[in-house]
């Protein structure tokens, strides 16, 4: 059979109706043994993918239409990653660098050309890139197993957010592969393991095309997910504070609640890819007033200004411990960096990094009088989201009509985040928008939000002058 383009395999399975031929030669580019099934197997796989790539195709469009920052997806798309092994990843459509947010329902759509695949077709399609990309060959070493070719593999899913990760499981065992282009992961635990915090386990290779890393793969939640149903105890808080406080010292950046995962009362830091990044205070202050750090949890106890001030003192004592503990184990964590990192200009400002941070007497202090400002933000921006969260499914033509309020409606959905970036790219008046449309729609009284904002400031700067008298 002749190997037609894509745009030829597009118009193929947009058919009203499938022939014989036809069904034979869509298979054959995925895989040509597929064409030796059963006639009504390959029926029901071909009439499957159709319904599938139409259904995203809709989806999608209605999703992101309007959306800044986004490209639209083209049934070619779809046909270049279930056809082409050379084509490793299914990525969103998302500008760079322009403030473009994404939410839960577009990943979980993104997710879904691989997930919702019939399984054999997704078998053939991920396995022949993971053979492609020379991942099966070097499996079996890592694994101490005996891995004889991708069908061996037995359950394959994407598990990522803008690009695949893939959840493999292999003889009742299930792995994280991703690729990865810098040691910072591995570096990362090695930092962890030294001063004491729980990680996972993880191997790393190298195939011709590149490096990746095959985590083992732990049942959890992302921290997100996990405080819609669970009230953070005292034990998780302690966590945060421990990991707050190491991230700030080695530049962790991206540090959002879906770069966590709880598995077993135990929080776990995923997704390593930045760290010692200059600056990185700055940043971190951009997510703590979104709610994207580990101190935004505290927002769970603001109703209760005791219980808010207790747990308050858990994280703050976490948080100067791990201090402490990078100061004691500061010559080990020097070694592990230079270890990964010898070029002397980039080993120097690595551990200059960490050296500053250390060696400043008030840094702990400083950082916790950042998270309670960060945190007042949030919490005065946290009934906006909610009332935006009303006018979407209430009105939603308002939301329809006006592009970044409908980012910010999808961005934030059944999310630990509130509004992301609205600073640096000065979109601060959205919040008055959000107001002015819920008065005229009666979802608030005219000095409902004010309240809330008083009673909020109060608690604040209570704690902030507490941390002040610390040292």
């Amino acid at each position: 059979m002749s190997l037609l383009s894509s745009k030829q395999l597009s118009q193929l399975i947009q058919k009203d109706s499938f022939t014989v031929s036809d069904i034979d030669l869509f298979l054959s580019h995925i895989e040509p043994c597929l064409t030796l099934s059963e006639r009504p197997q390959k029926q029901q796989w071909v009439t499957d993918i159709q319904s599938l790539f139409l259904s995203f195709l809709r989806q999608t469009s209605d999703l992101i239409d309007r959306v800044p920052g986004y490209n639209h997806f083209v049934m070619e798309h779809l046909i270049d990653y279930i056809t082409k092994p050379t084509l490793f990843s299914f990525d969103l459509l998302k500008e760079k660098g322009k403030g473009i947010l994404y939410g839960k329902a577009i990943i979980l759509l993104r997710q879904s050309i691989v997930n919702t695949l019939p399984y054999t077709i997704r078998q053939h399609v991920v396995g022949k890139k993971l053979h492609y990309y020379g991942i099966i060959d070097a499996l079996s070493k890592p694994l101490n197993k005996n891995i004889s070719g991708y069908l061996t593999i037995d359950g394959i899913e994407d598990i990522g957010m803008t690009h695949s990760v893939y959840k493999l499981t292999i003889e009742g065992a299930s792995y994280v592969l991703k690729s990865t282009d810098t040691d910072n992961l591995q570096c990362f635990l090695d930092l962890s393991h030294c001063v004491e915090l729980d990680t996972f386990s993880t191997h790393f290779f190298n195939t011709k095309f590149g490096r990746w890393d095959l985590s083992t793969y732990l049942d959890s939640d992302t921290l997100s997910d996990y405080l819609h149903h669970n009230h953070p105890s005292e034990g998780l808080i302690r966590q945060l504070g421990y990991h707050a406080a190491f991230g700030d010292l080695i530049g962790r950046g991206d540090r959002h609640f879906e770069n966590y995962i709880v598995s077993d009362n135990q929080l776990y830091a995923i997704d390593l890819s930045i760290l010692f990044w200059e600056n990185n205070e700055e940043w971190v202050f951009k997510y703590a007033k979104a709610g994207m750090t580990e101190f935004s949890v505290m927002a769970c106890f603001m109703e209760d200004s005791a219980l808010f001030q207790s747990q308050l003192d858990i994280f703050y004592s976490a948080y100067t411990e791990m201090i402490y503990r990078c100061r004691d184990k500061q010559t080990q964590l020097n070694t592990i960096i230079e270890t990964y990192f010898p070029e002397p200009p980039l080993f120097e400002s690595r551990i200059r990094f960490l050296r500053d941070r250390l060696t400043n007497l008030h840094y702990g202090r400083l950082q916790m009088q950042m998270y309670l400002k960060s945190l007042s933000i949030f919490l005065k921006r946290l009934p906006y989201k909610k009332l935006l969260q009303t006018i979407g499914d209430d009105h939603p033509t308002i939301i329809d009509n006006d592009p970044l309020l409908k980012m910010y409606q999808l961005s934030d959905r059944k999310r630990w985040s509130c509004f992301f970036l609205l600073d640096q790219f000065y979109r601060g008046h959205l919040l008055s928008r959000i107001h002015d449309s819920a008065l005229e729609h009666h979802l608030i009284q005219e000095n409902s939000m004010s309240s809330h904002n008083t009673k909020v400031d109060i608690l604040i700067q209570d704690s902030l002058k507490q941390i002040s008298l610390t040292e």
